[in-house]
């Protein structure tokens, strides 16, 4: 496969940082906000690809 496009929240580190050690850049940044401030799912021991199409 020549591209494979995914999106990772950099709140969760573990799962951001095993991206860029495969050569994953940034190519969309993106801002996610929740009400009331809560983590919900971007927390570091989560694992989630985001579909931000």
């Amino acid at each position: 496969m020549p591209r494979l496009v995914a999106g990772v929240n950099t709140n969760r580190d573990v799962a951001y940082s095993k991206m860029v050690a495969r050569r994953f850049r940034t190519e969309i940044v993106g801002l996610v906000m929740h009400k009331p401030n809560d983590p919900g799912y971007n927390r570091p021991d989560v694992f989630v690809l985001d579909d931000w199409r």
